[in-house]
């Protein structure tokens, strides 16, 4: 037993400390200082974390932890799977995975190992949250900080979150189909369902089974905030408030054993899926993992792809025209859908919606699938050569290593216009300014994903980021400044020329990093 747990903790250490000392971890822990900053507003600005019928929430530790926990919660929900959902297949690439396999570790041993790794490291994200949040407190807290209602609230809240995220990253990551980008996109729609279904469940007869798979907790903050008052409405983040009005306060959360058992129950709900990710998880086998070089390992996707293939030599013209950086990037534009020849189906499934849908249809759900459909192919055309291992050879063609953003992200931009050009020409006809809106969300889509590739080292933070943003954007439809492809039609010139200097300033931080790494090498 003591072994057994001497090398769960060596893989634990070893997986932690990885991601430690990644600058993606600093600029995560950076992007939490912000949103603490963001989401506590000083009073006197007339906005407030919590607003309960007109009525500011006063702001004690109840309070802010409850609030601040729920949002953490939401979003870590849905980016927290991203951060973690590598964590077998970097061992694939660095093939140490298959000196671990050859080691007396069993399988049981590296799965818990990686998941204890997936949890800790969320755990450190969600501590240095709070920390950061509990600062907020003592500069805009009206009394006296408490530091155990902060931690107790967090570990309700967060805990099951993160435990549930770790084992939904090692399910993905052992079953092959869910281990590359259909994964990627897929877990968005699991957090969608999470969400509804919290935000079903509240108010709604007969809740108990609710409140045992409340894995974000949502069901939970909502009742305890309540606490079986009648409240019209309750609003959590940023919000106007009635400063005539007495502020309202809430007293904590009051740990019935109901409540620690619901939240014990949704935190159990890791157990059945690390089973399941410790019956796929083949153990390194060359033969069966996606990536190795057998026919064996192809699934029904590879198999789907292998039989479009021949549809792919149409374009082998294309990647031999031109020169310079033009001819390059139209290579890696002929490359992205060689690659994955099933985005030629989409491409032309797509464009003959586009072609025959009504204008209602073509931005209220023809842009966004389009849009989704673009994340899918272009979130890997800055990490894949890297993960291929052919960017030594790559960087040996003449100009291609200094210009190598710059081809990215026109090979990007390439493959986003091309699926958006059928919606872009009906809508030059009908509304030339949201074509132009359009255009320029394909343009800031296609640098975004060159930019956070080229910054993580990985396609993830892209899906999971942008992804993420098209929730917003598809839940924020009155909004001018998040329409930044113009479907909600409420887009601005302000709007398009932010977005524009976006998708620049993206260009740009990511040309800096390519050039300071070269010049370090």
């Amino acid at each position: 037993m003591r072994a057994s747990l001497a090398r769960i903790g060596a893989v634990v250490r070893a997986d932690v400390l990885i991601r430690v000392r990644r600058p993606s971890s600093i600029a995560v822990f950076l992007a939490l200082c912000a949103l603490a900053y963001l989401w506590v507003p000083d009073l006197s600005s007339g906005r407030t974390l919590m607003q309960v019928d007109g009525h500011r929430a006063l702001y004690n530790s109840a309070t802010i932890a409850i609030a601040t926990a729920g949002l953490a919660t939401l979003l870590l929900g849905m980016l927290g799977f991203y951060l973690v959902s590598n964590t077998v297949r970097r061992d694939i690439i660095s093939r140490t995975g298959f000196v671990i396999a050859a080691m007396p570790v069993r399988s049981a041993e590296y799965l818990a190992g990686k998941f204890l790794g997936n949890a800790t490291f969320l755990g450190l994200v969600i501590l240095g949250y709070m920390v950061n949040v509990m600062g907020m407190h003592l500069l805009r807290g009206e009394v006296p900080i408490e530091p155990w209602v902060y931690l107790s609230i967090y570990l309700a809240m967060a805990g099951p979150a993160i435990l549930v995220i770790s084992g939904l990253a090692l399910l993905f990551e052992c079953v092959r189909p869910l281990s590359g980008r259909v994964g990627d996109v897929l877990y968005f729609f699991v957090w969608v369902a999470m969400v509804s279904l919290a935000a079903a469940s509240d108010g709604a007869p007969g809740e108990q089974w609710q409140r045992f798979t409340d894995i974000l907790g949502m069901l939970f903050m909502l009742q305890q905030v309540r606490g079986g008052q009648e409240l019209q409405g309750v609003s959590i983040g940023q919000s106007s408030f009635d400063p005539s009005k007495a502020p309202w306060i809430f007293t904590g959360v009051h740990w019935t054993w109901p409540v620690i058992e619901a939240r014990l129950a949704a935190a159990l709900l890791a157990v059945p899926l690390l089973l399941l990710a410790l019956g796929f998880f083949v153990r390194f086998d060359p033969a069966r993992i996606k990536g190795g070089t057998t026919h064996v390992r192809v699934g029904i996707l590879g198999r789907i792809n292998r039989w479009l293939k021949p549809l792919t030599r149409v374009l082998l013209p294309l990647a031999g025209r031109g020169g310079g950086l033009g001819g390059i990037a139209l290579g890696e534009f002929t490359l992205t859908l060689m690659l994955s020849p099933l985005a030629l189906v989409w491409w032309v499934g797509l464009s003959g919606w586009a072609l025959v849908a009504s204008r209602s249809s073509l931005t209220e759900a023809v842009l966004p699938v389009t849009f989704v459909a673009i994340t899918t192919i272009i979130a890997d055309i800055t990490t894949r050569d890297s993960s291929a291992g052919t960017t030594a050879l790559l960087y040996s063609l003449p100009r291609v290593r200094r210009g190598f953003v710059v081809t990215k992200f026109l090979g990007a931009a390439l493959t986003a216009l091309a699926f958006l050009i059928v919606p872009l020409l009906r809508l030059g006809f009908e509304s030339p300014s949201s074509a132009l809106s359009l255009a320029i969300g394909g343009l800031f889509v296609s640098a975004a994903a060159v930019s956070l590739g080229r910054l993580t080292g990985s396609s993830k933070a892209f899906t999971g980021l942008f992804l993420l943003f098209l929730y917003v954007v598809l839940s924020s439809k009155g909004d001018p400044g998040l329409d930044f492809a113009g479907w909600n039609g409420v887009e601005t010139a302000s709007a398009r020329l932010g977005y524009l200097l976006a998708g620049v300033a993206f260009v740009a931080v990511a040309m800096i990093r390519h050039l300071a790494e070269g010049r370090r090498s």
